[in-house]
C-alpha cells in the first residue's frame, strides 16, 4: 500500500491528487511491469493519506 504524504501547510486539491496517481501508475507501468498484474487509484483521498 501506497498513501500520499502532502507537505506541511499545503492543501492537495482534487487535481494534484490525481496527477500524482497518474504519473505514479504511468511510471510503474513502465518500469516496473513484470513485478505486479494490477494497480489501483483512488478518486480521492483514503484513511492512511495525509493531506
Amino acid at each position: 500500500m501506497l498513501y500520499v504524504l502532502a507537505p506541511k501547510d499545503t492543501e492537495l486539491s482534487s487535481t494534484i491528487y490525481a496527477v500524482y496517481h497518474g504519473h505514479f501508475i504511468e511510471s510503474m507501468l513502465r518500469h516496473c511491469d513484470k513485478l505486479f498484474s494490477e494497480g489501483r487509484a483512488s478518486s480521492m483521498p483514503e484513511e492512511g493519506d495525509v493531506t
